[in-house]
């Protein structure tokens, strides 16, 4: 059974945040921001998961090799969520929490994300190959340490933001003269930095991991810094 406490639902998650936040959420505002990768939502699994691998007869399709029958909870990837709700099916596959496993040494918490997945039997292969797995968003569940990080990450935002419109008296604000002065200390010219090449880490991102800030507030103070002028590319 799923752990009473551990879980929120839709709707007691738009009450928690509300609650924390003082901004008023319903249903599709959860899962909108579940959709751009804020919170986890999960459902609970109760069943056998199979790990696959190539190939059948030389055809390049995978073929059933290992078995993992446990009771949890597992993920429902962010692409297959809409704010509409209903039902949606997934085959890839990455564990929450394993409640109880069913055989000794058949932890499925041992394998990379997205080896395992569901089955059918395909008679032209005469073998269990893979099938999607099906839950419905507005029975989804979501962990409360995802929702207590997603609360934290937005007061963190809302701190810094009021440090710019207060606490700091230059026109970069709080966060914007941290960035500057980090791209200095860094050996970067403000106003003549090196432009993104494919493939490579940029500056942005080099500067936003030394300073361990929250994205979505480091992207708009940067984005602000190029529109005031204060920071500028290279021109390629």
């Amino acid at each position: 059974m799923m752990l009473k406490g551990d879980y929120y639902t839709i709707a007691e998650a738009a009450e928690f945040i509300a609650s924390k936040t003082g901004k008023k959420k319903n249903n599709q505002d959860v899962l909108l921001d579940a959709k751009k990768g804020e919170i986890c939502l999960c459902t609970w699994f109760d069943g056998t998961l199979y790990k696959f691998n190539q190939d059948i007869k030389g055809t390049g399709k995978l073929q059933s090799i290992d078995d993992y029958k446990f009771s949890g909870y597992i993920q429902i990837p962010k692409t297959r969520i809409t704010p509409e709700g209903g039902m949606i099916q997934f085959g890839s596959i990455t564990i929450i929490e394993v409640v109880d496993i069913w055989a000794k040494n058949r932890d499925p918490r041992t394998l990379d994300d997205n080896e395992l997945s569901d089955r059918y039997f395909d008679s032209q292969y005469n073998s269990y190959l893979p099938y999607n797995l099906f839950a419905d968003l507005e029975k989804a569940l979501i962990p409360e340490k995802d929702l207590k990080d997603y609360i934290d990450a937005h007061k963190a935002e809302r701190s810094l933001i009021n440090n710019e419109s207060s606490a700091s008296t230059s026109k970069a604000g709080a966060m914007g003269d941290a960035i500057i002065g980090c791209l200095r200390s860094n050996k970067y010219d403000p106003l003549r930095l090196p432009p993104y090449k494919n493939g490579f880490a940029g500056v942005k991102a080099d500067i936003r991991t030394k300073l361990s800030v929250n994205e979505r507030s480091f992207n708009q103070v940067w984005q602000k810094l190029l529109d005031e002028k204060l920071i500028s590319y290279i021109p390629e």
